[in-house]
């Protein structure tokens, strides 16, 4: 009887803690100019983790690819090194999608840069060498190819606050 009234007091403070913890919305016309095309009736094209099927995963390489296969935009994922550097990254771990071993919250930038990100990819050797890319030069990418970005946070982190990613007044679109 008791385990039901705990469930209880714990699913209600989950349900209230959601309703003061929710993001503030974003305007629907916003929302409209970042993920439609100018005719509404087109659907956009977004290629996931940057195209990774292409070329790996989360790299510039995979946004180049995304752009030469058509897609509107990317999503990638953004995660920090342990010395605070915002990168492109999905895992918790290096191993899946790179040719090195352990935790990204123990790497720094510099040793991740060191990294092959194509070493695990199916055209690893056509991408021999491709580095992670900080989240700056994933957003320069998009610019330069007119493309659109959504970033993945993996993970709450308190450091994405504290990233000026934005000049004040500029829009990335």
């Amino acid at each position: 009887m008791f385990s039901i009234y705990l469930t209880t007091i714990v699913v209600v403070a989950v349900a209230v803690g959601f309703k003061y913890l929710a993001f503030e919305p974003v305007s629907e016309e916003i929302s409209r100019r970042v993920l439609f095309k100018e005719n509404l009736n087109d659907l956009p094209v977004f290629a996931h983790r940057g195209g990774c099927h292409e070329a790996p995963e989360n790299t510039i390489a995979a946004i180049r690819e995304a752009k030469k296969n058509g897609a509107d935009g990317i999503e990638v994922d953004l995660s920090f090194t342990k010395d605070n550097i915002a990168i492109l990254f999905h895992d918790e771990t290096i191993e899946r999608t790179t040719n090195g071993f352990g935790s990204l919250a123990s790497k720094t930038f510099l040793e991740m840069r060191e990294l092959d990100a194509a070493s695990n990819h199916i055209y690893r050797d056509r991408f021999k060498g491709e580095r992670i890319a900080t989240l700056e030069e994933g957003i320069e990418e998009c610019l330069k190819l007119k493309m659109k970005i959504i970033l993945d946070v993996k993970e709450y982190d308190s450091r994405l606050e504290r990233k000026n990613l934005l000049a004040p007044g500029t829009s990335y679109h």
